[in-house]
């Protein structure tokens, strides 16, 4: 990974895909949890 500061696109993209990975992990756990 390079991080270049000229490309807020690639950096806002890579933001988007975090938070949609948080948010699959915290329905994962949930539903493990509700299943416990």
């Amino acid at each position: 990974f390079g991080i270049i500061p000229c490309c807020p696109v690639s950096l806002k993209r890579l933001l988007i895909v975090v938070v949609v990975i948080v948010l699959v992990v915290v329905v994962i756990v949930g539903a493990l949890l509700m299943g416990l």
